[in-house]
């Protein structure tokens, strides 16, 4: 959004805030005791793709269609995670 002359205080804390929450909670999902070896290789997968989309945020000059292609890949990498959760037997 800064790159689009979107910008302001409020802008950059709730994607300071959303950043920090997303990086918590992957580090919290890595750690759940139902992780399946599947759902394992997906968390790691989506590590990835945080910090493919963290780099990319954090280039002066970066390339708006890589974050967002970075930012659906994560999305889709996350949906799959959320697939395999609720297939956990309860």
């Amino acid at each position: 959004m800064q790159r689009l002359g979107v910008d302001g205080a409020a802008q950059r804390d709730a994607t300071e805030q959303a950043r920090t929450e997303l990086g918590g909670a992957l580090a919290s999902l890595e750690k759940a005791p139902v992780n399946s070896v599947a759902i394992r290789r997906q968390l790691e997968l989506a590590d990835q793709q945080w910090h493919f989309l963290e780099n990319a945020l954090n280039q002066p000059q970066g390339d708006p269609a890589h974050i967002a292609t970075t930012s659906e890949r994560l999305v889709e990498v996350m949906d799959e995670v959320t697939r395999l959760y609720t297939a956990v037997p309860k």
